[in-house]
């Protein structure tokens, strides 16, 4: 899509189509395999291969680079760096459940805690108790027109200022 028509591009290499793809307002990325690609003016370049598995392979696009984490196995949250031309550890983490791009912060969540990136720190608050004997899905992040939301074990919390606040408690 160009100025709000679509253009013929040359497409991926190899077989036609992607996995995984991670989009922003104004770049592209996509996946097959374990192999990357980012979209370019003239086509699409291949990315080299990150230092992770790619079962469970999750992504968001991030200040205009790819963010990906293997949620197969605890592991390590990469950012791909044009400058370098590699992929470089943001944080060494547990399995993250969740990843969501909320304006300028990069936000992360697993059964533990919810953290965001921005301005380069970190910022952390831990997740409530499950109920016991829980079995529902993991905590999601939701972007709330610029709030971060996480849902969690039945509620909803609102991430900020290292605090889970409850939101929508009147709701039956």
């Amino acid at each position: 899509l160009q100025a709000g028509l679509w253009a013929e591009t040359p497409g991926i290499e190899g077989t036609a189509g992607a996995d995984t793809y991670f989009v922003s307002a104004s770049s592209a990325f996509a996946s097959r395999g374990g192999t990357f690609w980012k979209r370019i003016e003239s086509g699409w370049t291949r990315l080299p291969r990150p230092p992770i598995g790619t079962q469970g392979l999750t992504g968001v696009v991030w200040q205009e680079r790819a963010v990906v984490i293997d949620q197969g196995a605890p592991g390590q949250l990469l950012v791909y760096s044009d400058s370098s031309g590699s992929w470089e550890t943001l944080v060494q983490s547990g399995p993250v459940e969740s990843l969501l791009v909320s304006g300028s912060a990069l936000c992360t969540a697993d059964s533990r805690q919810v953290g965001c990136l921005r301005n380069g720190s970190w910022t952390f608050a831990p997740l409530p108790m499950p109920p016991m004997f829980y079995g529902g899905p993991p905590p999601t992040l939701r972007d709330l027109a610029g709030t971060v939301a996480v849902v969690a074990y039945g509620s909803v919390y609102r991430f900020a200022d290292e605090a889970l606040d409850p939101i929508f408690t009147d709701l039956p």
